[in-house]
């Protein structure tokens, strides 16, 4: 049982991590910086495999070796620990990943008005250039 606990806390361990990545990649965002996102996402899939391997071996332990009446009264208060730990982390990833998620949606319309206004302005430049006077040849042949 004590290793059904540990792999639970070795899972929170991860999702702390996640969490932690995700605060120092929003003070990047704040600061306008993006270069690290690339990094970053690399950074936070390999942390979500780690997550998805563990889950996979607590599937494992719950499948017929571990039932709710084998766990004693603490073992079940360390479950329900872990378990609460570990959905307050969720939480608080999603709420973080809400706001890197709007951070860069924000960014990305402002490239986009930028890229428009950019191109109106080529635009208006060539028009301008393209309205000026050419001097105008003179028929050789009088």
């Amino acid at each position: 049982m004590n290793f059904l606990v540990e792999l639970l806390d070795e899972k929170n361990e991860y999702l702390n991590k996640f969490y932690e990545l995700n605060e120092k990649e929003i003070i990047n965002i704040e600061d306008d910086n993006y270069e690290n996102l690339e990094n970053f996402y690399t950074t936070r899939e390999c942390l979500l495999q780690m997550i998805g391997i563990i889950d996979k071996r607590i599937d494992g332990m719950q499948s017929g070796v571990v039932s709710a009446e084998s766990l004693t009264e603490a073992e079940k208060i360390r479950i329900k620990n872990c378990l609460d730990k570990k959905n307050k982390i969720v939480q608080a990833i999603l709420n973080q990943d809400l706001m890197i998620l709007s951070k860069i949606e924000v960014e990305k319309s402002n490239i986009i008005k930028d890229l428009k206004q950019s191109k109106f302005s080529k635009k208006a430049i060539g028009s301008y250039k393209s309205n000026t006077q050419k001097p105008n040849k003179v028929d050789e042949k009088y």
